[in-house]
């Protein structure tokens, strides 16, 4: 009802007025590595949407600046030009004549890698559990951002405890939180780039199996993609004239684990 559609307006940022095209890509990682930095397989998918919000603004060419994409592999939609997607980074509707459709999302590219390479993954994970005797162990966890272009939003890693004891916190970049309930700690960064491209947490904790800490989770987010494409202009068809535009970007964890092998 109204409530639902409020709500959702709600969640969805103000356009500035005038927009004539919304732009949106989104990208989901998935990331199995081994607690001695052995990678099993990490796969990027990723889309881009187009969004036409202005009736004279439904033929348009969308440029897109394109990196270094030999780890990726992409598709375009049947009905965009594949030639001027191939040669120039251009996608354009095959049809001159026709448009995009107004206010809905239409899927124009897009694009997945996978890689055993673990140097490509953006964060990785250092876990050393050590017994220290008293039957005490003694957990070193560090990051390491590989890819200190990007900015990792809101990153967490959730490690397994094997017991509802609380440990005890020895040093901690970040935050930590402690959830008994789940025997786990939690480990909590706001935001990782360049700036703070490694980082550790360090504990103690009343155990005897230096493998109850794995395997960990991890999660963050970013408002740039793994795959180098972006909107470097939206023109119309006719005149190449420009026309107003929004590009959004959202890239985020689906699943990220570090286990014991």
């Amino acid at each position: 009802g109204e409530a639902a559609a409020a709500a959702a307006a709600a969640s969805t940022p103000a356009l500035a007025a005038g927009t004539d095209v919304e732009c949106r890509s989104e990208e989901r990682i998935t990331v199995n590595m081994t607690r001695d930095g052995g990678l099993h397989g990490m796969e990027v998918k990723g889309t881009l949407q187009l969004q036409v919000h202005n009736p004279d603004a439904s033929r348009v060419r969308v440029l897109l600046d394109r990196g270094d994409l030999t780890d990726f592999k992409f598709q375009s939609h049947p009905n965009i030009s594949k030639p001027k997607w191939n040669a120039e980074g251009v996608l354009e509707l095959k049809d001159a004549s026709r448009g995009f459709p107004q206010g809905a999302d239409v899927g124009v590219l897009r694009w997945r890698s996978n890689t055993r390479d673990a140097t490509k993954v953006p964060i990785v994970f250092n876990c050393w559990p050590e017994e220290v005797g008293g039957g005490e162990i003694n957990v070193n966890i560090e990051y390491t951002l590989q890819r200190t272009d990007l900015e990792l939003l809101d990153v967490a890693v959730v490690i397994p405890l094997g017991t509802s004891a609380a440990p005890a916190i020895v040093s901690c970049d970040g935050q930590h939180k402690h959830n008994a309930r789940d025997q786990s700690l939690s480990w909590i960064l706001d935001m990782v780039d360049g700036s703070n491209d490694s980082g550790t947490l360090e504990f103690n904790i009343a155990g005897a199996d230096v493998d109850a800490f794995f395997p960990l989770h991890v999660s963050f987010k970013s408002t740039r993609a793994l795959c180098p494409v972006s909107v470097a202009e939206v023109q119309h068809v006719d005149d190449g004239a420009p026309a107003s535009y929004t590009a959004t970007v959202t890239s985020e964890v689906d699943s990220y684990s570090v286990a014991t092998e």
